[in-house]
């Protein structure tokens, strides 16, 4: 049976920050991706780190002693479709933006959220940063287990809509780094 996969690696701990820049720059790697497969929603791909840090930084003042930097930075998610899957890497990148805005914008909140389509394996595969504070009202995305099933049946609308294979919700993972 033909699967996509998907996982959520929660990027917590000190430096959390340096994570954030580190995993940016992987996204936008020249070697994994081209500028034409890169999507930026609520966030600059030429750019991206000193806006999601200004997100954070605006809201620590906003809420007074309320710490952006402490535990979770940021979520990356990836997105693998099956080796079955016959795509087009143009039409992987628009269902990569239509996914990009369910998770800016899930739960009618503003999450900056850089992803690019990597075609640098036999497998094409998308990935996300997603800053976990909404840069308008300072709120932190929820990432419980009810919220990552929910993100599966939204992902799996998407896919379907395109012509994917779906997600498994027992192969989907949910992982802490």
């Amino acid at each position: 049976m033909k699967m996509a996969i998907f996982k959520i690696i929660t990027r917590k701990g000190e430096k959390n920050y340096v994570k954030l820049y580190e995993r940016l720059n992987y996204i936008l790697n020249a070697a994994s991706t081209r500028k034409e497969l890169i999507y930026g929603q609520f966030v600059s791909t030429v750019n991206p780190y000193p806006e999601m840090m200004l997100a954070k930084k605006s809201n620590m003042d906003q809420k007074g002693g309320w710490n952006p930097f402490q535990g979770v930075a940021f979520y990356e998610a990836v997105v693998s479709l099956s080796l079955d899957d016959d795509s087009d890497v143009y039409d992987l990148f628009y269902t990569m933006v239509e996914i990009n805005q369910m998770f800016s914008n899930y739960n009618g909140d503003h999450y900056q959220v850089l992803s690019s389509v990597h075609i640098n394996t036999d497998n094409l595969h998308v990935h996300f940063v997603v800053n976990n504070t909404d840069f308008i009202t300072g709120k932190r995305f929820s990432n419980s287990e009810s919220t990552f099933y929910d993100i599966v049946d939204h992902l799996n609308c998407i896919l379907k809509r395109n012509g994917y294979s779906l997600i498994d919700i027992d192969t989907g993972r949910n992982t802490g780094e």
